[in-house]
């Protein structure tokens, strides 16, 4: 008889607590949604390593982010009284990151 190695898998209702807590602050810091690359993180929210990234919304669903994937990402600035203004900027999910395939610039220049 071999011995089967211990896995230990970090349990759903932990990693709900983790993101639920993520998600306060979040709204709390006027915070849109993170976007989670680093593989340390990942695994602390997602409990797993794979080749992926992990957006985490304010409030909602997570979504996990593989190689190829398309998204699109938008600055935002509201004007009191007048309205919002942004810019969005169409990425792909590469293995080391987002690659940004639109070019205009991400910040919002208020005058």
């Amino acid at each position: 008889m071999t011995d089967q190695p211990l896995i230990k898998k970090t349990p759903s209702s932990e990693l709900d607590h983790r993101i639920g807590a993520l998600q306060s602050k979040m709204v709390s810091g006027d915070i849109d949604g993170i976007l989670v690359i680093q593989n340390s993180d990942l695994f602390y929210f997602s409990g797993t390593t794979q080749q992926a990234h992990l957006y985490v919304p304010a409030s909602g669903q997570e979504l996990a982010l593989e190689a190829g994937m398309v998204v699109a990402l938008e600055p935002k600035v509201v004007l009191p009284g007048k309205g919002v203004v942004g810019i969005e900027n169409t990425h792909v999910v590469a293995a080391g990151g987002l690659r940004q395939l639109t070019v205009f610039e991400e910040s919002i220049t208020v005058v």
